[in-house]
């Protein structure tokens, strides 16, 4: 019985340890996204202002 529950904790903590990994990676990638978009768009709106400068 001991040797069950240490095997489910174990497991419970390797799942939630995956999961932690899971969601830092997709919170990296989605930021690096964001970043990128953010970027792009703010070329776009310096080259539209640029052109209506002149």
């Amino acid at each position: 019985m001991v040797a069950m529950m240490k095997s489910a904790l174990g497991n419970a903590n390797a799942g939630y340890e995956q999961l932690t990994k899971t969601t830092k990676q997709a919170v990296e990638a989605l930021e690096g996204n964001l970043n990128s978009a953010v970027s792009q768009f703010t070329q776009a709106a310096e080259k539209t202002a640029g052109r209506g400068k002149k």
